[in-house]
């Protein structure tokens, strides 16, 4: 697994991501899940939980690019 750091200047932890995110399986999204303090885990967990927050996420261009590029586009 990678070791990414993301926004540290806010004392987030580093995550550790799949090598390949083209094929992540759900132990390993659990694992992603895991990583995370409690508070961010129950972030991620309300919004996953409510469609119209999912929707707005998936619209917005970073979401659009990461689907892109996980998907395999350029």
């Amino acid at each position: 697994m990678q070791n990414r750091n993301f926004n540290q200047s806010s004392g987030n932890r580093p995550i550790h991501i799949p090598q390949d995110p083209q094929h992540i399986t759900p132990e390993q999204v659990q694992q992603l899940l895991n990583q995370l303090s409690p508070a961010d885990r129950k972030r991620v967990n309300n919004v996953l939980q409510d469609k119209t927050a999912v929707q707005k996420l998936l619209s917005t261009p970073q979401a659009q690019a990461l689907m892109k590029k996980l998907g395999g586009g350029n």
